[in-house]
């Protein structure tokens, strides 16, 4: 990318917008953050945004597809309304690419051609919540959009990196409605781009008295935070969930996260990071309610659809009425009575769920699937269907309809007049083919010798994995006998030294107990051994880390111990004699 005039800035965060068409079909987009240093070369860093910017800051769009024969049709939004334009790079070939797809062996699929990108930077010239607009490109006759992205733009005379101490910053509503679902959203946040500084070593998770609570996956990436008081930091989500209040009053959030011990690997220190307690008002449903408020559905966004199989049928044969929801907590919605004419018999009713957790709701689609069979001919009417639900932002309740579906019944080849019949034609609808087998008991015996085939052979399978879990046992109890034999062996002095209450020589013969010890067992002289040496050790060995910082940390206590007098000697002499056993029998256990 060429140098944008004479912009100096130490720190430039710029906005990456990269949407790929692909042939045409789709278009993704993803965002990341890039640095500029004094010679104007560009590179992304690791922290991701936001979406969160400064006025001032660079964004950079970006777009590349690979359909060449309708390049030209390619159109960006408008956005000189929001942002001053920098520089636009116009459509420009950039590389090649390769789709190929093979399957079994066959290559279903093999294209190549060159991408073409187009860049365009900008800065914003206002705060508050801007839109990007979806890129657009006709491809044979048809539009193809890319999705809009949302940006905030905070005007900050002075903004600060936050140098202070880790902390847990929360997200949530403080005024519900019963029945509302909302987003509770607990993060850590630490000084700006020193994420690989930190570790978590535990997080310790509540329950949430009077809501229901559903976790939601996060992406579980440290991202650039700007608060509104300017302050930069970096921020990771470690309890994402949904929750949805049942009980109405004043009610305190103890938050999912309870408490983070977060550790600084520079200096290594530990934090215990405490969430605190939030209070919030939950509020009941104005009354009265309306007469079709079915399942008492709080929700932003709801429609309604319905369509029937088939218009036109003859008496005998069923048809399936289905409503359909779109939206927000649509999988709380039950099925409720309908006025269908009374000529109508329901024979069943099914429902399909197509919902998933988003980050501040439960979004997705429901159907009702009526099964119905008509008895007599005529023209009958399906009225619509009336559905109030509770709009919590405008505190208001809201009514949607169905259509209204007019159907024609025509005479069938046989007239419904009992249960039997019934039953007969809703079996024909589902197209069940029972009556289809005629030799029953063959079919009886054939399944009846494949049960005892599969039930001998799980009972062989289960009996052989409970010998060879036995053995398994009973190998690793002789092998923590062994580990803990030789620890107590080699630290037989020291006990001896701690009887006495000889402290220095206590801790002296730990040293030489660990340095005899590895020295045995990875099979290199006494006088050849340092920290260094047992460091590369353990990582040819390829043996754990933790057991690696936890002999570190011994060498360092030890060293500490005999040359400063410590308030609290019998606990340092207590955990050092215990962290030694442990290091030598996990040794042990993992060198056999």
């Amino acid at each position: 990318m060429k140098k944008i005039g004479n912009i100096k800035l130490n720190f430039l965060v710029l906005l990456i917008l990269s949407a790929n068409i692909i042939h045409g079909n789709k278009i993704d987009l993803s965002i990341s953050l890039a640095k500029e240093d004094r010679f104007g070369r560009i590179s992304k860093i690791q922290t991701k945004p936001d979406n969160t910017f400064l006025i001032g800051e660079l964004l950079i769009i970006e777009y590349v597809f690979t359909y060449q024969e309708d390049a030209n049709s390619f159109q960006t939004p408008v956005l000189d309304n929001d942002f001053d334009i920098i520089y636009d790079s116009g459509l420009q070939r950039s590389g090649r690419f390769q789709d190929k797809m093979i399957i079994n062996g066959k290559i279903i699929k093999d294209e190549s051609g060159f991408k073409t990108t187009r860049q365009i930077v900008v800065k914003p010239k206002k705060s508050g919540n801007i839109w990007i607009e979806p890129a657009s490109m006709n491809i044979n006759g048809k539009d193809i959009k890319s999705s809009r992205i949302k940006t905030k733009v905070i005007d900050c005379d002075k903004k600060s990196k936050y140098n202070e101490e880790a902390f847990i910053s929360t997200e949530v509503p403080k005024n519900f409605y019963v029945g509302q679902t909302a987003a509770l959203i607990s993060k850590v946040n630490i000084p700006f781009n020193k994420q690989n500084s930190y570790r978590f070593s535990q997080i310790n998770t509540n329950d949430i008295n009077n809501f229901s609570s559903k976790l939601v996956e996060s992406d579980n990436l440290w991202k650039r935070r700007i608060s509104n008081q300017c302050v930069i930091t970096s921020s990771k989500i470690i309890d994402h969930r949904l929750i949805r209040p049942y009980t109405v009053g004043k009610s305190t959030i103890n938050q999912g996260i309870s408490s983070v011990r977060i550790n600084n690997i520079r200096n290594r220190k530990n934090y215990n990071l405490e969430s605190k307690k939030i209070d919030v008002n939950v509020k009941q449903i104005p009354r009265p309610f309306p007469e079709n408020f079915h399942s008492k559905i709080v929700s932003k966004r709801l429609n309604a659809d319905s369509r029937v199989s088939r218009s036109q049928i003859p008496t005998g044969e069923a048809l399936k009425y289905t409503i359909v929801f779109k939206g927000n907590n649509v999988h709380l919605i039950d099925t409720f009575p309908i006025n269908f004419p009374n000529e109508f018999e329901i024979i069943n009713t099914e429902i399909e769920d197509n919902y998933q957790e988003f980050n501040n709701s439960v979004s997705g689609e429901k159907k009702i699937n009526y099964i119905l069979l008509p008895t007599k001919e005529g023209v009958y009417h399906i009225p619509s269907v009336s559905f109030n639900y509770f709009h919590p932002t405008k505190d208001e309740f809201l009514e949607i309809q169905t259509q209204n579906h007019e159907l024609k019944i025509t005479k069938g080849k046989n007239i419904i007049n009992d249960t039997n019949q019934i039953s007969n034609s809703f079996i024909i609808f589902q197209k069940t083919s029972l009556e289809k087998i005629k030799d029953r008991y063959r079919l009886f015996l054939i399944y009846k010798f494949i049960f005892w085939i599969v039930t001998i052979i799980s009972l062989i399978y289960i009996l052989y994995r409970y010998l060879v879990k036995k053995k398994i046992i009973n190998t690793n109890i002789d092998q923590k006998k062994r580990a803990d034999k030789i620890a107590n062996a080699r630290l037989k002095e020291a006990k001896s030294h701690l009887e006495n209450k000889n402290y220095d020589q206590f801790f002296e013969e730990i040293e030489k107990s660990l340095w005899g010890y590895f020295s045995d067992k990875f099979n290199v002289k006494t006088s050849e051994l340092s920290k260094e040496k047992i460091q590369n050790l353990f990582i040819k060995y390829n043996i754990n880390r933790n057991l690696m910082n936890d002999f570190i940390l011994i060498m360092n206590s030890c060293e500490s111990a005999r040359y400063s007098k410590s308030k609290d000697m019998k606990n340092a002499i207590k955990q050092t004699l215990e962290k030694t056993k442990s290091v030598i029998i996990n040794l042990e256990s993992i060198m056999k």
